[in-house]
């Protein structure tokens, strides 16, 4: 009994995860259709039907409007393609799929927190904190169900993170491409994440000028394989990231540089034409 606990304890994230899942799918059916939700469905579908244009699968060419072309499809194409394996038709039933993808994502995300505090801390007790202040915040908790914009990337930035902390102790050419990867498909769900590629860059760079110093005191065999090493590293993962975001953007497809700087430029000045009824006012 005792090592069983042991070993419960140890594992804590892995069961506080089935809990926090057993909640979600008795209560993701209890949420209605968000004010972007329409928006993101519809961003999805045309990002698809224009990938699978491109192929001749279908006879959309068209992104979007102005508005709408600019916002990343990562997380909403799976979700339009879950949509139509399931051949899912009716308003209710496609908005709690996506609800309870979404929600499920969320908790991944809070698993992940679980992981990078326990690979940093190795206390299963810090660890199980970090997951349970990830996932228990009210608002973001509630968001999770029908916001597939802002808990979707707080969750992939936590997969990328996790993954570039893995990377760097690891040490290996396919673990910074498997960071690289989750750094391209976070860029795609909300642009700022090409914020966190120039920060990996920047810890990598920093690491070869470190390299290079120990080569100066201390010229032997490690340390040339050292500084190889940094760079095929580093080159895994300054070329996975780019490379995932644009086979992953159809937007990109004809013109990647100007795409993506147009979306960020229109990003940074964001207009917001909504107008929403609160508390009995118009804004």
């Amino acid at each position: 009994m005792r090592s069983l606990l042991k070993f419960a304890w140890r594992h804590n994230g892995a069961f506080a995860l089935a809990a926090f899942a057993i909640v979600g799918l008795t209560v993701f059916d209890d949420y209605g259709v968000g004010v972007d939700e329409r928006i993101q469905r519809g961003i999805g579908a045309a990002a698809l039907d224009s990938a699978l244009g491109v192929f001749g699968l279908s006879d959309s060419a068209e992104f979007g409007d102005a508005y709408t072309r600019f916002y990343g499809v990562a997380f909403e194409i799976p979700l339009i393609l879950a949509e139509r394996a399931l051949g899912l038709e009716y308003s209710r039933e496609i908005f709690l799929m996506r609800h309870l993808l979404a929600h499920l994502f969320f908790l991944t995300g809070g698993f992940f927190a679980w992981l990078l505090a326990r690979r940093m801390f190795g206390s299963p007790a810090l660890a199980l904190c970090a997951m349970l202040l990830f996932l228990l915040h009210p608002r973001i908790y509630s968001q999770s169900f029908f916001n597939t914009k802002d808990p979707v990337f707080l969750s992939a930035f936590m997969i990328a993170l996790y993954l570039i902390h893995r990377a760097f102790e690891r040490k290996t050419v396919w673990a910074f491409v498997c960071a690289g990867v989750a750094v391209g498909l976070l860029t795609n769900i909300r642009s700022m994440g090409a914020f966190l590629y120039a920060a990996a860059l920047g810890l990598v760079a920093l690491d070869f000028c470190v390299s290079v110093t120990n080569r100066a005191f201390r010229e032997d065999e490690y340390s040339r394989g050292e500084t190889g090493r940094i760079l095929a590293n580093a080159a895994a993962f300054a070329i996975a990231a780019p490379i995932t975001l644009y086979l992953t953007w159809p937007i990109l497809w004809t013109n990647p540089l100007a795409e993506f700087s147009q979306g960020l430029e229109m990003l940074t000045a964001h207009p917001l034409p909504v107008i929403q009824v609160f508390m009995g006012e118009t804004f």
